[in-house]
């Protein structure tokens, strides 16, 4: 099966971070791009074996040779949390932009309702990993991941969201470096977040996903 995702592809590897203050130059070692492998990469890197359905799996877990950044998956989790819209982050002084740099990702509305009811299931299902991300009176979407370290513990992550009923949202990551399991370490901070996000915008609404 030779095949990759667009969508990952396009909301994650475009970004480095070096656009968060246009104008200025980073050190090499403050922007990092990302790598989402593609089957001609792996053709490249693994000439003897090339790309193959294990190295397909990997990524369906975000393991194997992807390498993210905590700004660039939180990117990738907005563009579901607004239905498709790409956006390029920026760091300000003012709460109020002037201008928002956005695009579109060409995939049909009902993929994101569906990651979005996904993401719902993970923080509010009966199974639900990020149960821990749960905050009373708010509508909490996310996901938990532990990132596999040669080094010792695990990689802890969470990648969510929060929409309240004045409309606004707000896009969390949390990464701790050796935390261990997402659940247990990263959806707990991102709880505390969006607990303090909610109090100063009111109560979120109840089920804005619609789960059917």
């Amino acid at each position: 099966m030779r095949s990759g995702c667009p969508a990952t592809s396009t909301s994650i590897s475009s970004f480095s971070g070096s656009a968060l203050m246009p104008g200025r130059r980073w050190p090499a070692s403050l922007v990092s791009a990302a790598l989402v492998p593609t089957p001609e990469y792996m053709d490249r890197k693994y000439a003897d074996e090339g790309w193959t359905a294990g190295h397909l799996l990997n990524l369906v877990l975000g393991q194997g040779d992807m390498l993210v950044t905590p700004l660039q998956i939180t990117r990738m989790t907005a563009a579901i949390a607004n239905g498709g819209r790409l956006v390029v982050p920026k760091l300000v002084i003012s709460p109020r932009l002037k201008e928002v740099r956005e695009r579109a990702i060409d995939l049909p509305p009902w993929i994101w309702s569906y990651m979005q009811q996904a993401l719902y299931q993970v923080i509010n299902g009966e199974n639900g990993t990020g149960f821990r991300a749960r905050v009373e009176g708010g509508a909490i979407y996310g996901k938990t991941g532990t990132a596999q370290n040669p080094h010792g513990e695990g990689h802890s992550w969470f990648s969510g969201f929060v929409k309240t009923r004045s409309g606004r949202e707000l896009v969390v990551t949390v990464l701790v470096e050796q935390g261990g399991l997402g659940s247990r370490t990263a959806a707990p901070l991102a709880a505390e977040i969006f607990r303090h996000f909610i109090e100063r915008d009111g109560d979120a609404g109840e089920d804005l996903a619609q789960i059917p």
